[in-house]
């Protein structure tokens, strides 16, 4: 723990948490007595480092009612070792702080307003700030997020109260001015973490939060080049979507939609963060909205919807009339792309196969939710998807016979439903010829002419013969 690299400071004091995991509590109180009296003895920055970040570990690996024994202790030892002014020393001390809030849970309640105290007074103070540190010490300074800590550190608090913050108003006002004003501050990482502070304040106290800025905000990070401030961003649109996704639309600007069904086609774990957005807002609005949701997804499927939503210049003006209503898979599309790259001409947008897919369980799922709640007599032919059944056909038959097996399985499944919609609409027809029957044939033919008009496949439910020999 004295050793001047810090990955083997690290190493070394979290191996001395876990050991002290099996140690009676006797043991444990001499460890901490040891540790906190080196502390005081030596007075080298990367021993004090190394002895405060054992604390920590100690405590995070305790846990529970044994840890909160040596809370009040530790707790004190980390914060007076957070005022150093070695940069060594007080990020280190934050880290071990972090470890300790977060493994004392509500027994943490009692120690609130002299912590957050003490990490406002650090934010205020000029020994965080590496440009006002001494030349012998900045570059140490530079390569150590010291911020982020003190903002994981806020975090770590509101983690430790959960919906309990929202019965001390004082406590919830500090934090909320704290997060806004470090979610300001021009440091990425800061930034990233205080991110992570608001998202997790809107869910234990969602009136400290306001929606409108704070929506703003992660859609203002969604064009952010750092991959990580797309990614905490997206995470955070989730949780407020899988609330209530209309608030988060209605808040939010038009350009919300867009930009996620953009990073929709991007590689990493941005895409599945979008994907599971937009299925939260399949699940939610697929009854009210399934007119709308079957123009978005058959506008993912063909050409010129792509280059309408991925395009970045005016190409989508140049697309011809007989391309905009062609769907198309991946494989054409990467033909399409390699063919005109070689042409030296700019390639076309388009969707990569996972992102079709995906595109294709939406479908799917908006015709399975209609399909559980509307019945042969709620609305007929007048059904959005009644009516859109010929662009759905198209799209699942092109889609099963794609190159690529994800799509050619989805379109498979697409058309498996869309036979369950043409049953329904057969019902309605059944019905129709029914009451004609019924009242322009005699009762003893009525039988016999209505078993001859449906035959239906058993297996699939589709209608393969309709007669009018009767009829006639």
């Amino acid at each position: 723990m004295v050793d001047a690299d810090p990955s083997v400071r690290f190493v070394s004091a979290d191996s001395i948490g876990r050991l002290c995991c099996s140690l009676p509590d006797m043991e444990i109180s001499k460890e901490i007595k040891k540790l906190t009296d080196a502390v005081i003895a030596n007075r080298d920055p990367n021993s004090r480092a190394g002895f405060a970040l054992a604390l920590g570990s100690i405590m995070h690996y305790m846990g529970g009612m044994a840890a909160g024994l040596h809370l009040r202790n530790v707790l004190g030892l980390l914060l007076t070792l957070a005022n150093d002014p070695h940069p060594t020393v007080h990020f280190w001390a934050l880290e071990g702080l972090e470890k300790t809030i977060n493994s004392a849970g509500l027994a943490f309640s009692s120690h609130v307003p002299s912590c957050l105290g003490a990490i406002s007074g650090l934010i205020l103070s000029d020994g965080f700030d590496s440009a006002d540190v001494s030349s012998s010490l900045s570059n140490i300074a530079i390569d150590l997020p010291t911020l982020a800590s003190l903002v994981r550190c806020i975090d770590a608090i509101i983690n430790a109260l959960g919906p309990d913050l929202g019965t001390s108003k004082k406590s919830r006002t500090l934090i909320s001015t704290l997060v806004n004003q470090l979610e300001r501050d021009a440091d990425d990482i800061a930034s990233i973490e205080s991110l992570r502070c608001m998202q997790h304040l809107s869910l234990f106290v969602p009136e400290a939060v306001s929606i409108s800025y704070f929506t703003g905000r992660l859609e203002h990070n969604l064009d952010s080049g750092i991959p990580q401030v797309r990614l905490m961003s997206c995470e955070a649109i989730y949780e407020l979507v899988r609330k209530d996704v209309r608030i988060v639309f209605r808040t939010a600007t038009p350009s919300l939609s867009d930009k996620l069904w953009v990073l929709l086609n991007e590689f990493g774990q941005v895409s599945g963060s979008v994907e599971e957005i937009i299925r939260s807002w399949v699940e939610q609005t697929a009854l009210d909205d399934v007119g709308k949701w079957i123009k978005i997804c058959l506008l993912f499927l063909t050409r010129s919807g792509q280059q309408e939503i991925l395009a970045k210049d005016d190409t989508k003006d140049e697309v011809s009339g007989a391309e905009q209503s062609e769907f198309v898979d991946e494989a054409a599309a990467f033909s399409s792309q390699v063919a005109q790259s070689s042409e030296n001409e700019d390639p076309t947008p388009t969707l990569r196969w996972q992102a079709i897919s995906f595109v294709l369980t939406c479908l799917r799922r908006v015709v399975e939710l209609n399909l559980k709640v509307h019945t042969a007599e709620s609305e007929g032919q007048g059904d959005p998807i009644a009516t859109s059944v010929g662009d759905l056909i198209r799209a699942a038959f092109t889609a099963s016979t794609s190159t690529i097996t994800n799509i050619r399985l989805a379109g498979l499944n697409l058309l498996h439903d869309i036979i369950k919609v043409l049953l329904l609409l057969l019902s309605i027809l059944t019905s129709g010829i029914s009451g004609i029957c019924r009242s322009g044939f005699p009762r003893k033919h009525f039988t016999r002419t209505i078993s001859s008009t449906d035959s239906f496949c058993p297996d699939t439910g589709i209608c393969i013969r309709l007669t009018t020999r009767d009829c006639r």
